[in-house]
């Protein structure tokens, strides 16, 4: 991976490096940069902002204390006072006694009222012989309520209870107290004081400057928050729970009653508008920098980009033989104009020594021309045809003894075998021509061994028209019947087979005769047969010289021999149609 990452950086241009360059040294560090001071100015600011939201909640919940503190100051002082229990507990009388006794508690009580405190103060009593006023109320009127029932269920003395009041269409904060000091029979009397939700919203209002400021119950219910019922900034409204487990809440216990608590909202993610004009100013220079930067680094490469696409056009022409000189034109003095005048100087040589070296090279061209004929034509007459003569010595014996139709066939065929070798017009062929000569050759050869060999050939339709080098297949034959199958005294068999595979002209040649020695079956293999020093073999070694001479290293001979079992050579070689 790393080699390829090597790689990738050499073989890219000089502009890509340029850009690369740029990005890593000006763009990423500036990223880095940018996002590392905003990080640290933020996190500062979230730090002080989070710490003013604490000091509001803390003076929030001192002020809402003072609120509740003193509305049980007044819950104390009514539940004292021997004079209500005695209006309370008035049992029997006339009319215009229980009336002057509603009307003397509404005076006492209304005595303890605090403007800024408490909104109302209400007594529930189960005596039903009282009179209703306007703070004396039957506790059968309102058994059904919520508030009441809680209460009850509660089982405490005092009790601080959140509730809607439906008459009201709000919510409700009433402190609850049994004013059970005096008590006769079954007489059950509930002091209520209802705290001014205005008051305690004013008071959340005064600290709501960084955060928005709420009452929560210990029901985790939002009891009260700053004042106004609709304002669109706040993100609860009172009855709303929250989380009490959220990290962006603060939280102020109150002393009394337990569970309630002040608490504050604070999103971190929220920076103050003036930190967000300092961030657009930031971004601002840092965007101007960037731009000079580019500019600078733009005109700077451009210009040593276009000395060195002319030099690299130059080194492609090079490639392709093309020797001209660069335009050193306003290439200036530095490194990149000093090389492109020393290769102009160096182009210049070359085309000189092209010149004087190109008529070198023709005539060198027509000496090799003429030696490759002369091998050629001593490859062709290496040919030996000495095995005709011993041919045409066995036909004439047997003419002596037997007058037949059968020679006179063997002396045609032995005719036509002279006629392809005396008229060597071209040396490529096609393989069906060539097949001609090998068959009137194998033809002589079973008559010669009084047809004790079994032969079978089978040569493709397909590739009759290959094109091969004359005698290419023949010299292979003529060495399996005369170094091979001569050898051997009966069960003589020889194939020759001829097909297309992988898109090559493949051929193939088998008997059971002598076979090749090792040493001679490596040099073939091994594609050395000029190493093989012994003075067999010369047929094949020349046919392979004019294989190489045609196809250079494109075909393949495959020697196995088994001796007295089965030899096989495989010659594989390109497709040629003329």
């Amino acid at each position: 991976m790393r080699s390829e990452k090597r790689d990738l950086l050499r073989d890219m241009s000089f502009s890509g490096k340029m850009i690369v360059i740029y990005i890593i040294c000006v763009i990423v560090p500036m990223i880095i940069v940018s996002v590392f001071y905003y990080y640290i100015t933020t996190s500062k600011i979230n730090s002080i902002n989070i710490e003013e939201v604490n000091n509001s909640v803390v003076n929030a919940k001192s002020s809402v204390q003072s609120i509740v503190d003193r509305a049980l100051i007044v819950s104390d002082l009514i539940y004292c006072d021997d004079d209500i229990y005695d209006n309370l507990l008035l049992y029997k009388g006339d009319g215009k006694s229980l009336i002057r006794s509603a009307e003397a508690l509404d005076k006492r009580i209304l005595s303890y009222v605090i403007a800024d405190t408490l909104e109302r103060i209400e007594i529930y009593s189960s005596n039903d012989y009282l009179y209703r006023s306007t703070t004396l109320k039957k506790m059968s009127d309102v058994k059904d309520e919520k508030w009441l029932n809680d209460f009850i269920a509660a089982d405490k003395n005092t009790n601080v209870l959140t509730y809607y009041d439906e008459k009201l269409n709000r919510c409700q904060i009433s402190i609850l107290r049994k004013m059970n000091k005096k008590k006769y029979d079954d007489e059950s009397n509930i002091l209520k004081l209802d705290l001014s939700l205005a008051d305690i919203s004013q008071a959340l209002y005064m600290y709501s400057e960084k955060s928005n400021v709420y009452l929560v119950n210990d029901d985790s219910v939002i009891a009260a928050r700053k004042y106004g019922e609709a304002l669109p900034e706040l993100e609860y409204k009172a009855g709303d729970k929250i989380n009490p487990k959220d990290d962006n809440i603060i939280f102020k216990e109150l002393d009394f009653p337990a569970g309630y608590k002040v608490a504050a909202f604070y999103n971190p993610h929220k920076t103050p508008d003036m930190f967000g004009t300092e961030i657009i100013t930031f971004i601002a220079i840092i965007f101007f920098i960037l731009f000079i930067s580019t500019i600078v680094i733009f005109v700077i490469t451009n210009s040593q980009v276009t000395k060195l696409n002319r030099l690299t056009e130059c080194a492609l022409k090079i490639q392709r033989g093309i020797f001209e000189t660069v335009d050193d034109k306003n290439m200036g003095k530095d490194e990149i104009g000093t090389l492109t005048r020393g290769i102009n100087d160096a182009i210049v040589k070359i085309n000189s020594l092209i010149n004087e070296v190109y008529k070198e090279r023709i005539k060198n061209t027509e000496i090799e021309k003429a030696h490759y004929k002369t091998k050629l034509s001593a490859l062709q007459g290496q040919v030996n045809p000495h095995f005709m003569f011993n041919i045409f010595e066995v036909m004439r014996m047997k003419a002596l003894k037997k007058k037949d139709r059968e020679l006179a066939g063997i002396l045609m065929k032995i005719s036509k075998m002279f006629r392809h070798l005396i008229s060597w017009k071209e040396d490529m062929i096609t393989l069906d021509e060539e097949m001609v000569f090998v068959n009137a050759f194998i033809d002589v050869q079973s008559y010669s061994m009084d047809d004790e060999v079994n032969i079978s050939i089978s040569v493709d339709e397909e590739v009759k028209q290959c094109y091969l080098p004359k005698m290419s297949v023949q010299i292979f034959v003529e060495n399996a019947f005369l170094h091979g199958l001569e050898s051997i005294s009966d069960n003589k068999t020889f194939s020759l087979a001829a097909y297309i595979s992988d898109e090559n002209l493949c051929i193939e040649i088998c008997d059971n005769g002598e076979g090749f020695d090792e040493e001679m079956v490596n040099a073939i293999n091994s594609g050395r047969i000029e190493d093989y020093r012994k003075n067999t073999g010369v047929g094949i070694k020349n046919v392979i010289t004019r294989l190489k001479l045609y196809f250079d290293n494109d075909f393949k001979i495959c020697v196995s021999s088994i001796p007295y079992e089965k030899t096989q050579i495989k010659l594989t070689l390109p497709i040629k149609y003329q």
